[in-house]
């Protein structure tokens, strides 16, 4: 069973198993990852499930869609944990920290402020920032070709409660699954930073 399958059956309200199998019986270990992504958001409206089944809240179909094929790929062995659909791999960290979206963005920039290099490896450019109504964005390019974004999103919390950020770091167009683990210690000690200040 995939890493991501017990988020799945909360999220959907389906067990990985009837997933499996029905991915199985309309032949997803033949198709390339963005077919497979495809059949399984045609399935997830199909059986018209439009939010999560444990919260409640809307469903992004597109990403559990997703979630859903590269789980798949992984139990058939069509992908290595952390390998990217192109054959390239990511890593990724988060933390939650105290905070509206925009103080938690204000508060990773003060992290990264001199940051000039990851791992060992330059930044290539400066940081751009962008926001949405319910996301702030902070990605990169670095010297080695490969890419970083942080995403920030709020958390839920009890009425009343302070409000809370989730970041969340995914460095992709990493070459093997060996760069995964020194680039995500090298974002795991920079979000240690936070709420720190």
């Amino acid at each position: 069973m995939g890493r991501a399958a017990k988020s799945i059956e909360t999220a959907t309200g389906h067990p990985w198993l009837e997933w499996t199998e029905w991915l199985e019986g309309q032949g997803a270990s033949a198709l390339a990852h963005a077919e497979l992504a495809r059949l399984v958001l045609d399935r997830i409206r199909q059986l018209g499930i439009e939010r999560h089944a444990s919260t409640g809240e809307p469903l992004n179909d597109g990403w559990w869609a997703q979630t859903i094929a590269i789980d798949y790929e992984h139990d058939h062995g069509m992908r290595e944990v952390g390998q990217g659909h192109l054959g390239t791999f990511a890593a990724s960290a988060s933390k939650t920290i105290q905070g509206t979206l925009d103080e938690a963005l204000r508060d990773w920039l003060d992290v990264m402020a001199g940051v000039t290099e990851i791992d060992g490896v330059p930044l290539s450019e400066q940081p751009t920032t962008s926001a949405t109504e319910k996301w702030r964005y902070w990605r990169v390019s670095l010297a080695d070709g490969t890419r970083a974004q942080v995403d920030i999103s709020a958390k839920q919390v009890a009425e009343g409660a302070p409000a809370k950020a989730v970041v969340s770091v995914q460095h992709s167009k990493l070459e093997s699954a060996d760069d995964i683990p020194p680039k995500k210690a090298a974002w795991k000690a920079l979000l240690s930073q936070l709420n720190l200040r």
